[in-house]
């Protein structure tokens, strides 16, 4: 469930267009280009077969050395975003009193500047994400850590129902309805199969010759195939 979103120069024509391209409602592009190459969370993916998933972004927001690990929301150029927005690593500066965030093991690569911006939740292509190797072990979140994130995101996150419905709008059919051959009687003159509607609205009898009337095969219902659970790191190793 942690995943690298390749930088925008990476990305394929078609990437680019689904993301960074301008579009209604969108006049800057849907992802912001700012938002690439970073380390991310996915916090969705509605099936095995999902060709995209939601993700947030994982961030120093411009702090560091330099200006002493200043936390996001005390900094000028974020001050349009709200401090109870953000939720912190620990060993990074929190806002709230809501837990801190926890990797199952192994450590971010700035640990004292690591947060997650509510706001930020996007849907994008399995093939704009890689493993994250920024790292000795693969990163993975705490369970706890990323339902609570997940329940955080579903509630307040303002994008979350075009986020869902962006996932809907990606997702492949799984399975579909056979066909099954319409019965039909000879019309009363013999010469012409009646038409579609009346061999709907007609049930099925002998005629007066010997021809046999169509049987209709029993189908058994169509059953989709279950879809297995999978990590990030199955998901990858799927990709390549």
């Amino acid at each position: 469930d942690i995943a690298w979103l390749d930088k925008a120069t990476n990305f394929g024509a078609a990437e680019r267009q689904e993301l960074l391209d301008a579009a209604p409602g969108f006049p800057r592009g849907y992802l912001p280009e700012r938002a690439t190459g970073h380390p991310v969370i996915v916090l969705k993916r509605l099936s095995g077969a999902s060709t995209h998933v939601a993700i947030t972004t994982v961030s120093a927001y411009s702090s560091g050395p330099a200006n002493n690990n200043l936390a996001p929301w005390k900094q000028r150029c974020h001050r349009s975003k709200k401090a109870f927005d953000f939720r912190s690593f620990a060993g990074s500066e929190s806002s709230t009193n809501r837990p801190l965030l926890h990797l199952g093991k192994g450590l971010w690569g700035k640990p004292q500047t690591s947060w997650v911006y509510i706001q930020s939740v996007y849907v994008v292509p399995l093939s704009v994400l890689s493993p994250y190797h920024r790292s000795n072990v693969h990163l993975q979140m705490a369970p706890a850590s990323l339902n609570d994130l997940c329940a955080h995101i579903e509630r307040d996150c303002r994008t979350w129902g075009d986020v869902m419905a962006r996932l809907q709008r990606h997702e492949p059919a799984s399975c579909t309805t056979p066909t099954l051959p319409t019965p039909f009687s000879r019309s009363s003159s013999g010469n012409s199969p009646p038409t579609k509607q009346a061999a709907i609205n007609t049930t099925p009898h002998r005629a007066q010759t010997s021809v046999p009337v169509p049987v209709v095969p029993v189908l058994p219902a169509v059953q989709c195939a279950a879809q297995k659970p999978s990590s990030w790191a199955q998901v990858a190793v799927a990709k390549t």
